[in-house]
């Protein structure tokens, strides 16, 4: 047999979830709209144009369709059943097509796994991920297309076009991205790469519990994290500051005139250790101590203070 070409009418079906169909089409004119359905209602997870492949994976392991496939308007596809693909890769060796649905059931276990993904937690993940397409795929700065970035969004993390679309709004709103002609991109990359480390922390449930520092105290985190980056950087490590120098961090930020009670608060919260290093009798202020800062509270406590009040709504 050969490859089918099928002209589809807006709105037919060429599959629905949970079908035990197995062909794999080609789009070669129009659109298809890949959605799901839960509680009665449907969930868009992307509309594919001319030249996108779907329906691979039910060809490949013989499993249930996860989604359901409609055509968006008038559609003409190419249509590759199983018989036909069996017979094409004939000669490929039977290691390498174990090795393609050993991938297509992890490809499945991650979908479902990313499905389990709490609405809450949608948002964090997508902004996460974008961070990411930036870093790999926008070294110029230029920005990325929005409506593909859409779309791999979409198949990459399971979540539906009108919650990326919520997410892409909330960062425009809040100063993250900027969204102009079609096209997506970061305002400030190295805040959106903090926002992306609260995210990751709340997400962990590693921010339960902490209280907002008081306005000194943020000022001195910041001071801090300005002056050593690392904290921010390096997770379950410590920098040594000479006592000398965190009392004039101290002294910077009007802290200095109660330091033996602050340096009390900071080590209670975890922020701190003070070792004690004799220095000959001086009588300098802290002139005997050295402060061990703690990358993870000084880390948590700042992004806590920073972005409080910002989390995706959806």
């Amino acid at each position: 047999m050969t490859p089918i070409k099928k002209a589809v009418k807006a709105g037919q079906h060429l599959f629905r979830e949970n079908d035990r169909s197995r062909e794999l089409y080609i789009i070669q004119s129009g659109k298809i709209r890949i959605y799901r359905t839960a509680g009665g209602k449907e969930i868009e997870l992307t509309t594919l144009e001319k030249g996108s492949v779907f329906g691979e994976m039910a060809l490949i392991d013989g499993k249930p369709r996860s989604a359901s496939a409609r055509a968006v308007d008038d559609c003409s596809v190419i249509i590759i059943d199983a018989e036909t693909f069996h017979e094409k890769i004939r000669g490929v060796p039977p290691w390498f097509m174990s090795i393609i649905r050993m991938t297509s059931h992890k490809i499945r276990q991650a979908n479902r796994r990313l499905q389990n993904i709490s609405g809450e937690h949608q948002g964090a993940h997508i902004t996460m991920t974008l961070y990411l397409f930036f870093e790999r795929f926008d070294k110029p700065g230029n920005g990325l297309v929005i409506q593909s970035t859409q779309h791999q969004l979409i198949q990459l993390l399971g979540v539906t076009y009108q919650t990326v679309t919520r997410t892409f709004d909330f960062l425009h709103i809040n100063k993250f991205v900027e969204i102009r002609d079609d096209l997506i991109r970061p305002l400030d990359q190295k805040r959106l790469g903090l926002y992306c480390e609260f995210l990751r922390l709340l997400i962990r449930k590693q921010l339960e519990g902490l209280e907002l520092p008081s306005s000194k105290v943020s000022a001195l985190a910041e001071v801090l994290i300005k002056k050593y980056p690392q904290i921010i950087k390096q997770d379950s490590s410590s920098t040594s500051v000479e006592g000398d120098y965190f009392y004039h961090l101290l002294e910077s930020n009007e802290l200095n005139e109660d330091h033996a009670d602050v340096i009390e608060i900071l080590s209670g919260l975890g922020l701190c250790i003070v070792q004690r290093n004799p220095r000959g009798g001086s009588q300098r202020p802290m002139s005997d101590v050295t402060i061990r800062l703690n990358h993870n509270g000084w880390k948590r406590m700042y992004l806590l203070n920073m972005f409080n009040s910002l989390t995706p709504g959806c």
